[in-house]
């Protein structure tokens, strides 16, 4: 499924892929991988994108190039044109459904360590 979200889960390792939206031409891009205390811990320039979905391939280490722990991490991303001007950005959520708990007032779909309610899918491949 995919879903709007900005969560990845980290295995042992393994490198995950973030994937993302741009409603316009970037000049610039840079990707941000948080920890859980909300800590930069890694930042990937992706450069020059054109409108579209697009991917980054995160390799589960620092910006020091040290592995990171296992857990569930955050990414932003932001992008500029080439007038400086910001293009917002879309982040979003891309995995197998591993899990789905009905005990709520919605169904929750779980794709590993991530929760996701059923409203957010966009959509299913």
């Amino acid at each position: 499924v995919v879903s709007k979200g900005n969560e990845v889960t980290l295995g042992a390792s393994d490198e995950r892929t973030l994937h993302y939206e741009l409603p316009g031409n970037a000049a610039t891009v840079t990707l941000k991988v948080l920890n859980s205390s909300g800590a930069v811990v890694r930042q990937i320039h992706a450069g020059n994108q054109r409108v579209g979905a697009h991917n980054a391939t995160w390799d589960g280490r620092s910006n020091l190039g040290e592995r990171l722990p296992p857990g569930v991490y955050k990414f932003e991303v932001a992008a500029s044109g080439s007038s400086g001007d910001a293009v917002p950005v879309t982040t979003n959520v891309r995995g197998t459904v591993t899990g789905v708990n009905l005990g709520g007032a919605e169904p929750i779909l779980e794709i590993g360590q991530l929760r996701i309610s059923l409203s957010a899918v966009t959509s299913i491949y």
